[in-house]
């Protein structure tokens, strides 16, 4: 176990930090002593684990795992949605309400610092993928794609980050005040440079 965690710590590659992540969360000490670490890491590392607790919300939604699987874009498998459900009721993100449905629970994942990193990254990745597909998947009129390419001073980044943070924050009080749901998004916004600093000519 503790051979594990130093390659963990040494690992040069995202690739190989899954690897060995999944051989320590196959210890049974891991497993005994921090179980809850592992599967917040497995919701973050599947873009249908957060998609599917979203979906709880809309009033149709259904907890069979066919009919998950069938309604997220692009598809998942039934055995993938089956799980799905059994981590987020695992890690209380959501909860058996009246007559067995299942409805999103006031809950946060919390996971340790050297999981958090790995996890975001995964869940990053996942997004950024289904991204791509929705340029050909949708229609216009159902996505926004859009993006700016500028010369800034670096020191700027800082103040354009807390910008976009604000916009998060702003775009979640605006779904948050809407109707009933009845489909599920995902909003991407992203900001990472382009080229080397360059320095000025003395």
């Amino acid at each position: 176990f503790f051979t594990y965690l130093v390659q963990f710590d040494q690992t040069k590659t995202p690739e190989e930090r899954n690897e060995v992540w999944r051989r320590i969360s196959a210890t049974r000490r891991f497993r005994e002593a921090r179980r809850i670490d592992g599967d917040s890491f497995q919701y973050l590392s599947h873009w249908y684990y957060p998609a599917i607790r979203e979906l709880a919300t809309c009033a149709g939604f259904r907890r069979e795992p066919e009919w998950i699987a069938k309604n997220l874009e692009p598809p998942i498998t039934e055995p993938q949605a089956r799980k799905a459900l059994e981590i987020l009721l695992l890690l209380g993100l959501l909860t058996e309400g009246e007559e067995g449905k299942l409805v999103p629970a006031e809950a946060s994942v919390a996971t340790a610092d050297e999981v958090q990193g790995l996890a975001a990254h995964n869940y990053h990745q996942g997004m950024l993928d289904r991204a791509k597909d929705a340029i050909d998947t949708f229609k216009p009129d159902e996505r926004q794609f859009g993006s700016v390419t500028v010369a800034i001073k670096a020191e700027r980044v800082p103040e354009l980050k807390k910008e976009i943070a604000e916009f998060h924050k702003r775009m979640l009080d605006l779904c948050d005040a809407s109707a009933e749901a009845d489909r599920i998004y995902q909003l991407n916004v992203q900001l990472f440079p382009l080229s080397a600093p360059i320095a000025e000519e003395s």
